[in-house]
C-alpha cells in the first residue's frame, strides 16, 4: 500500500503511465501484425485454391492420357500379333514353295512339265506376306514410339500431381501455423487492450486520490496486468 503525495506514489504513478504508453504501442504493433497475418492467410488460401484447381485439372488430363496410352498399347499388341501371323504365313509359303520346287525337280526327271503351274498361287502369297510384314513392322515402330511418348506424358502428369499434393500439404501446414499464431496475437491484443484500460483507471484513481480523497493505490492490479501480459506473450513466442 502506497500513500498519495509521497515520492514513491509519484514514481509508481509515472511508471504506470509509462507502462500504459508502452502497452498502447504494443497493442498497435499487435494490430499491424494481425493485418499482416490476415494478408498472408488470404494469400496462402488463394495459393491453396490455385494448387487444388491445378491438381484437379492434371488429374483429368492424366485420365485422358491413360486412355490414350491404353489405346496405343492395344494397337501395338494387335500389330505384334499380326506380325507374328504374317511371319508364320511367310514361313509356311516359303516352305510350300520349297517343297513344290523339290517336287518340280522330281517331276522334271519324270518329264512332267504340268506341275510348274502349281507354283503360281504359292509364289503370289510370298510378296503379299512380305508386304504385310513390312507394314506391321512400320506400325509397330510407330505405336512403340507413341507408347513411349504417352508413358512420358503420364509420368509427368503423375509427378505434377505429386508436387501439387506436397505443396498443398505445405500450404495447409502454413495456414495451421498462421491460425495458431493469429489466435495468440489476437489474445495478446485483447489483453493489451484490457491492460491499457485498467492502467488508465489506475492513473485516474491516482489523480483523484491526490487531488480529492487521497485514496490508497493498490499495486496488486498492476501485478495482475503484467502476469496476464507475460502469459499471452509466452504463447506467441512459444516459451
Amino acid at each position: 500500500i502506497v500513500l498519495p503525495g509521497c515520492q514513491t506514489f509519484d514514481d509508481i504513478r509515472q511508471e504506470i503511465e509509462e507502462m500504459k504508453q508502452h502497452l498502447e504501442e504494443s497493442e498497435q504493433i499487435a494490430v499491424r501484425e494481425l493485418q499482416h497475418l490476415d494478408e498472408e492467410t488470404e494469400s496462402l488460401t488463394a495459393e491453396q485454391s490455385h494448387l487444388e484447381n491445378q491438381k484437379k485439372r492434371r488429374e483429368g488430363e492424366l485420365e485422358d492420357l491413360k486412355l490414350q496410352l491404353d489405346s496405343h498399347r492395344s494397337s501395338l499388341k494387335t500389330y505384334n500379333e499380326a506380325l507374328r501371323t504374317e511371319q508364320s504365313n511367310l514361313r509356311s509359303a516359303e516352305a510350300t514353295l520349297s517343297d513344290m520346287k523339290k517336287k518340280q525337280k522330281e517331276a522334271e526327271t519324270l518329264r512332267n512339265v504340268g506341275i510348274g503351274f502349281m507354283f503360281i498361287p504359292v509364289i503370289g502369297l510370298i510378296p503379299r506376306a512380305r508386304s504385310e510384314i513390312r507394314r506391321c513392322e512400320s506400325q509397330i515402330t510407330s505405336y512403340s514410339n507413341q507408347v513411349s511418348r504417352y508413358e512420358g506424358f503420364v509420368s509427368q502428369a503423375q509427378n505434377d500431381i505429386q508436387v501439387a499434393n506436397r505443396r498443398i500439404h505445405e500450404t495447409q501446414l502454413k495456414l495451421q501455423t498462421l491460425s495458431v499464431t493469429r489466435a495468440s496475437v489476437a489474445d495478446f491484443q485483447s489483453k493489451s487492450r484490457r491492460a491499457v484500460h485498467q492502467l488508465g483507471l489506475l492513473c485516474g484513481v491516482g489523480s483523484v486520490a491526490e487531488l480529492q480523497t487521497r485514496r490508497l493505490i493498490l499495486l496488486e492490479p498492476v501485478m495482475n496486468v503484467m502476469e496476464e501480459m507475460m502469459e499471452a506473450l509466452g504463447r506467441i513466442t512459444g516459451d
